[in-house]
């Protein structure tokens, strides 16, 4: 091969290393690598979780059942499960399943009526709102014998301080106000899908002072 005048050996290796460089940067920027590579920290936008608020809010179960995965599991607090223990009502595990917690958010989509652990009748939810859910820290890979989810790779974990209000005809309001640990999945499609809800218990506050999310929810059962 005849180089052009001015250039040497040197500066044409050089500049084939650049244009192979390009080409394999500009490949990685056009294929997610799914096949065993390092799991894809979730992004702040979107936010899996911003999608959760804004379908909560917008009572859009059709994006909560696409964000849920099939195993998604929301832990239920031992004060809540005792509380309905102790009132002779108990609930049938201390998880919801995905069905489960779809089957709930549906009764409060479609403003139906549901039952305390008193059997006192609850009357429909008008409105949710979240005032607050706040990050707190960064998002953590959690390892595959965590405490729970145990058996999936590439699943993170963070802790959101919430502050809800499940709003009735008449302006009366249940107050959520607690920290919960969520855990996301990357799915082949290369989104993040909630694996899981655990809440931590309120200190300093007994289920008398605020209701937990899922204590919320397992009034519609």
């Amino acid at each position: 091969m005849r180089l052009a005048q001015g250039v040497s050996r040197e500066w044409l290796a050089v500049l084939v290393l650049v244009l192979v460089l390009g080409m394999a940067g500009c490949a990685d920027d056009e294929i997610a690598d799914t096949g065993g590579g390092d799991p894809v920290v979730p992004p702040e936008h979107p936010d899996p979780v911003e999608i959760f608020v804004h379908a909560i809010a917008g009572f859009d179960l059709p994006t909560l059942s696409n964000l849920f995965h099939e195993d998604f599991q929301l832990q239920v607090l031992p004060s809540t499960y005792d509380q309905w223990v102790d009132a002779g009502n108990p609930l049938e595990s201390m998880i919801f399943d995905r069905g489960q917690t779809l089957s709930m958010l549906t009764r409060i989509f479609e403003q139906e009526e549901g039952l305390d652990w008193r059997g006192t009748t609850v009357p429909p939810v008008a409105s949710i709102e979240y005032l607050v859910m706040d990050k707190e820290g960064a998002w953590e890979l959690v390892g595959e014998n965590v405490e729970f989810f145990g058996g999936y790779s590439g699943v993170y974990r963070a802790s959101y301080s919430s502050y809800v209000h499940f709003i009735y005809p008449g302006s009366f309001r249940f107050v959520v106000i607690q920290i919960v640990d969520i855990y996301v999945i990357q799915t082949e499609d290369n989104e993040f899908s909630f694996l899981g809800m655990v809440p931590q218990e309120p200190d300093g506050k007994s289920v008398t002072d605020v209701l937990s999310f899922e204590n919320m929810l397992s009034l519609y059962r």
